[in-house]
């Protein structure tokens, strides 16, 4: 009760944070609207893992795609990584994150990566959709359809957005090198959209796994593209191939 109380409270609040400094410490536009923990906690408590992902698969001039940007955690440490050769796509639907993102993006020092954000969902289809805006916060937004997380708590509002695909977008941006994917339960549907991106450009994919039941799919998905799975939890020393996917991901091509 309290939590929610303050998350509610603090949701016009906006501050400036810095990345930790293996991501130069670069500025970051955060609000409790994204995530109470970013206006309190340290980065490398809030999500270690995804900071793990960019240290150990984005590199200097990589492309890197995120879709479900969020407050842009993963953006702008992947901005900083990739220097000034490489380029991020933002993808995000919701308004309120929408302008955390491009006040951030104004703010990133010349050595790091351009970042282009871009105002849409990602799905398996091109057309209007509903969003679920969650009465918690934000970051747990999902497609209307879908049923979010433990930390949603229900509708607060709906907006109507524009969904693309990966393949769409594939035609107007470099393809990535690296594809993150964080959409609450429309993992399967985001992945179905980018079959050719897929074929063509064969990205290393970073993608929680919130919905279960598509689980068996989405391994299914992966195998026919010659993916092999891994749970990015586990130390890279000691991870196995695994036959379904773990809640956080890692994707990659088996080389031969």
């Amino acid at each position: 009760m309290i939590r929610t109380y303050a998350e509610k409270l603090l949701r016009t609040i906006i501050i400036k944070r810095r990345l930790p400094k293996e991501f130069g410490n670069v500025p970051l536009y955060v609000s409790s609207e994204g995530r109470l923990a970013f206006l309190f906690r340290k980065f490398n408590s809030i999500d270690q893992t995804l900071l793990n992902n960019v240290n150990e698969y984005i590199h200097d001039g990589d492309i890197v795609w995120d879709v479900g940007a969020n407050v842009g955690l993963f953006t702008f440490a992947a901005a900083y990584r990739c220097g000034q050769k490489g380029f991020v796509v933002a993808i995000e639907p919701d308004v309120i994150m929408l302008q955390l993102l491009q006040k951030s993006v104004l703010s990133q020092p010349n050595t790091s990566a351009r970042v282009e954000v871009i105002p849409v969902a990602v799905a398996e289809t091109i057309e209007v959709k509903k969003f679920v805006i969650s009465e918690r916060a934000r970051a747990t937004n999902h497609l209307d359809g879908y049923e979010g997380s433990t930390q949603t708590g229900g509708a607060r509002s709906y907006q109507n957005v524009i969904s693309v695909t990966l393949d769409w977008l594939s035609q107007y941006y470099p393809m990535p090198t690296v594809l993150k994917i964080d959409v609450e339960g429309a993992e399967l549907e985001v992945l179905k959209g980018g079959i050719s991106l897929f074929q063509n450009s064969n990205p290393v994919v970073i993608c929680e796994i919130s919905n279960h039941s598509t689980a068996p799919q989405i391994a299914t998905f992966f195998r026919k593209l010659g993916y092999q799975m891994f749970d990015a939890d586990i130390d890279v020393a000691k991870r196995e191939v695994l036959d379904y996917p773990a809640f956080n991901t890692i994707a990659k091509l088996i080389k031969l």
